[in-house]
């Protein structure tokens, strides 16, 4: 991970890398310029924190403000190495007291069925079967209760493809 010392969404991606046992080396850019000029050739952003899998820089995905570590933890080759529990996501950053705003975990299940036939494949995808709820919540700052801020249904989704190898 590219960092500087005096970010606070570099301390915050610390944290969450943390928190989830992911590990990574930290390279504190702060007064360099020639590491600083080859992030943003390499990522197209100028900010940091730059964190990369191997060669791959995945900081331009993952946003240390809406905390998706998901993406992060569920990047092919970690999968192995790790039990991806999501926990809650920052949703929104909280501002001048008033505290953020998580996306809460919740069970979900595709399927996919996947049957050639000669010359033809199809394709069956079940998404969002369990269709729990999506639910924000927030934490009143005067009595730390937790507020549910918005909670929704996305729906089920089937959808079934057909292709045909023309070789």
């Amino acid at each position: 991970m590219y960092l500087t010392a005096w970010c606070p969404f570099c301390t915050r991606a610390r944290a969450l890398l943390d928190k989830k046992g992911v590990p990574y080396d930290p390279i504190d850019v702060d007064g360099d310029f020639e590491k600083r000029r080859w992030l943003s050739e390499v990522t197209g952003q100028r900010t940091v924190p730059q964190i990369f899998i191997g060669d791959e820089p995945i900081a331009f995905e993952f946003s240390p403000l809406r905390g998706d570590l998901v993406y992060l933890a569920t990047k092919p080759g970690l999968v192995e190495a790790y039990d991806v529990d999501t926990g809650a996501r920052i949703s929104e950053v909280g501002f001048i007291g008033i505290p953020d705003v998580y996306e809460q975990p919740r069970p979900t299940l595709d399927v996919v069925f996947k049957q050639g036939i000669d010359r033809f494949n199809f394709t069956l995808k079940l998404q969002n079967i369990i269709d729990s709820p999506v639910k924000f919540t927030q934490e009143e700052p005067a009595t730390g209760d937790l507020l549910t801020r918005e909670r929704y249904l996305l729906g089920r989704r089937v959808s079934l493809s057909m292709s045909i190898d023309l070789n």
